[in-house]
């Protein structure tokens, strides 16, 4: 009989399941994304850094289609919610720009990007888990385009020769593609995310 293991904390029994990367951003893991073995506290436990990132997709993404339905649930919760002071204090947080290498940046808290950089490792883990059926080695080094230290995307898709390994889509198209690259032992991989073919949108975990 196998044993299942929860995909984020490794211990067994677990009694729920995670859609990765998620209902909240208009992926149904059942048919375009990934859903994997979690306890409950787990699953839960990172609902509000998900609606962080899908907040911040939703600045980045303009008008582009496979977004369309996670942007305007975002608007629909964003008009609902009682208290707009995060909301608020995000939205100037993301009016600031910093310049570097000649190139204008989204200017973001190390608060913010904790929080992206969680979401970030649990679709990691968890995309791991889906195709080694082994825990990676989390939490795994982590490295984006959205600050210093930042993604040589030049030297990333240098190295990234071959096709996306898959995808995760909303009824409108493409949200994520995303590279699988196996490591040496089961516990290792290097997984890697592009968020709406956006070259502001790039993430690289190693586990």
């Amino acid at each position: 009989m196998q044993t299942y293991y929860c995909y984020w904390c490794g211990e067994t029994k677990p009694e729920s399941r995670d859609h990765i990367p998620g209902r909240l951003f208009g992926v149904n893991g059942n048919t375009r994304g990934l859903v994997v073995p979690a306890h409950s506290r787990c699953n839960k436990s990172w609902e509000r850094d998900q609606q962080f990132v899908r907040l911040l997709i939703a600045m980045h993404a303009g008008s582009k289609l496979a977004f369309a339905y996670s942007r305007d649930r975002e608007l629909l919760r964003l008009s609902s919610e009682k208290n707009y002071a995060g909301v608020r204090r995000y939205l100037a947080e993301y009016a600031k720009t910093v310049i570097i290498d000649n190139k204008r940046h989204t200017a973001l808290t190390d608060g913010d990007r904790e929080k992206v950089r969680n979401v970030i490792r649990h679709w990691a883990a968890a995309l791991h888990y889906a195709r080694t059926e082994c825990l990676a080695a989390v939490p795994g080094t982590y490295i984006d385009t959205l600050g210093p230290p930042r993604i040589s995307l030049p030297k990333l898709q240098k190295k990234l020769v071959m096709p996306a390994t898959g995808s995760w889509s909303t009824n409108h198209g493409r949200l994520v593609d995303y590279w699988f690259l196996p490591g040496r032992s089961v516990h290792a991989s290097s997984v890697v995310f592009n968020i709406l073919g956006l070259n502001s949108l790039w993430f690289l975990v190693k586990f």
